[in-house]
């Protein structure tokens, strides 16, 4: 991308944010060993000093100041199967499966290097798509309804949107720390 000066396009010294993951799981049990249920999760990548600064170029200085924008942002219902390796022990390792939808979007990084605000924007909109993916951990119950989890999980995602024509594939893998809450009669 060049400026309007038609010199190149830089990005003044970026700082890139994630936020996030959240999650929102709730399962139930199928069986002793396995339960099924969803899990809600969102994240977003954020950039502080993304926007390009057209007066750096033209004046030697930024006369405007640096803009936060969200780069990408994703909410992904999912449906999830978890096989649990003991039943009604305080320590509770397993491994989980995970399919789901994708809904993405995110601004655009280029459009500050027009004069005119409007002439291109490619933000990502419209974008949709499905992840799938695994992972393992273990619950630790401190009694009936309380108990901390750590996990890791490593997920595909196919991603679509108006700006381009074929799937984009992004892959992750997250660390989870956290505290559950047990709405069963189940006594550890």
């Amino acid at each position: 991308a060049n400026s309007v000066y038609g010199s190149g396009a830089f990005y003044h010294q970026p700082n890139y944010e994630g936020a996030g993951p959240v999650n929102i799981l709730y399962e139930m049990g199928y069986s002793d060993n396995i339960s099924i249920g969803v899990n809600f999760s969102y994240y977003s990548i954020i950039a502080k000093r993304q926007r390009i600064a057209k007066e750096l170029l033209a004046y030697g200085q930024i006369i405007t100041a640096p803009k936060e924008m969200s780069i990408y942002q994703e909410f992904s219902p999912e449906a999830v199967v978890t096989y649990h390796f003991f039943t009604n022990q305080a320590l509770d390792p397993y491994v989980r499966g995970s399919l789901g939808l994708i809904f993405a979007g995110g601004d655009s990084i280029h459009r500050d290097i027009y004069e005119n605000y409007l002439r291109t924007s490619d933000d990502l909109t419209n974008g949709r798509g499905f992840s799938y993916g695994f992972g393992g951990g273990a619950n630790y119950h401190f009694n009936s309804y309380l108990y901390t989890f750590f996990e890791g999980n490593f997920k595909f995602r196919h991603i679509m949107a108006d700006q381009f024509s074929t799937y984009r594939t992004l892959r992750s893998f997250t660390f989870n720390i956290g505290v559950g809450i047990n709405f069963s009669d189940v006594y550890y």
